[in-house]
């Protein structure tokens, strides 16, 4: 077998630094709000 030296880390650090999940909720945000409207003018 073979052996790691230094601290093994779990996670990688972001790319993005973490707006990633900024953009998702803001999507999803975008998503109601127009399933909102569509639903006011019907």
């Amino acid at each position: 077998m073979l052996k790691r030296e230094g601290k093994v880390q779990p996670y990688t650090k972001t790319l993005d630094g973490g707006w990633g999940w900024m953009i998702v909720i803001h999507f999803f945000l975008v998503w109601v709000l127009l399933s909102y409207t569509k639903w006011l003018l019907w």
